[in-house]
């Protein structure tokens, strides 16, 4: 992806398929050649919806395939290789699977390596099928300026709408795809701010989408300075929202300090960035006041009142 914008999951995927576990049958652990443990589980899968791609089987057919799980063999908590190693795999299980391959049969596609990310369908499956939805809008609208700021905008649109079902994959996507666009227009930044700012979007959505706008931001010294002022109220008005509170930490300690100058090498001023929000001002200040995190917000209090 150009511009330093991440690769989207939804784009990297040749398919992403909804499937649901209606058996599994685990094989015993033994030693794996690296260390720790591994086994095959037998799976019989039934294919309930094909989101990209295409396959041999119909949705409502039942494939069976081989996996592997992999383990440290001990109660040690440590990271292990394959994707299905962190799932417990029981009849019912719906999953959302993003997988890259040649093949168009699920057995082989939900193998290692094919198989790249599961997510299970309660929290990823309505960002998934948004997603897909607006990478063919974005297609569809290539190379016309003004037809990719109405797919950005009918996307989010749609978000808004499932704002509680959206998960990180979903942010990543609505970023690599439209960052872009988000940047070169002030409207369509704000409009992207709007759905950080929703109470109801889901933590996981909300936390990715603001830290790669942070990161896009903070990586590059031509962003329009209007952007940064829009991206420090946005910043400052989540300290308001409750769903937002593991955010607060970050924000007062890193995101705000770096992009309003209190350290780092931005600078931005308080009158300018309330400048049509003057009661937000008060409000910000308040809401600092009242933070009891771990971070120090001296400075950010006098950069306020400044």
């Amino acid at each position: 992806m150009s511009h330093g914008l991440p690769e989207s999951p939804v784009l990297a995927a040749t398919h992403i398929l909804l499937i649901r576990i209606e058996s599994a049958n685990p094989g015993e652990w033994t030693p794996a050649p690296n260390g720790g443990v591994w086994r095959s589980v037998d799976l019989a899968v039934k294919l309930e919806e094909v989101l990209k791609g295409t396959t041999e089987e119909k949705p409502g057919d039942v494939a069976h395939a081989q996996v592997k799980q992999y383990g440290t063999g001990t109660t040690r908590i440590a990271g292990v290789p394959g994707v299905w190693s962190p799932l417990t795999l029981v009849p019912g299980l719906e999953l959302v699977a993003y997988c890259v391959s040649s093949a168009n049969r699920v057995a082989e596609m939900l193998d290692d390596p094919d198989c790249r990310q599961l997510l299970p369908a309660d929290s990823a499956l309505q960002g998934a099928r948004l997603a897909v939805e607006s990478e063919q809008s974005r297609v569809a609208a290539a190379g016309l300026p003004e037809a990719q700021n109405a797919a950005l905008a009918q996307v989010l649109s749609g978000a808004e709408a499932v704002a509680p079902s959206l998960d990180a994959a979903f942010a990543e996507h609505l970023w690599a795809t439209y960052g872009n666009a988000a940047i070169a227009d002030p409207a369509n930044f704000d409009l992207v701010m709007d759905l950080v700012e929703r109470p109801d979007l889901a933590y996981p959505a909300r936390a990715t989408l603001l830290d790669q706008v942070y990161a896009r931001v903070m990586a590059s010294p031509i962003i329009p300075q209007a952007l940064v002022d829009r991206l420090v109220l946005t910043m400052f008005r989540l300290l308001e929202v409750d769903q937002a509170t593991p955010l607060r930490d970050t924000l007062v300690g890193v995101y705000l300090p770096n992009l309003v100058g209190v350290t780092g090498q931005r600078h931005t001023s308080a009158a300018d960035v309330f400048q049509s929000h003057p009661n937000e001002r008060v409000t910000a200040e308040q809401a600092l006041s009242q933070y009891t995190g771990s971070s120090d917000t001296s400075a950010l209090l006098a950069w306020l009142r400044g």
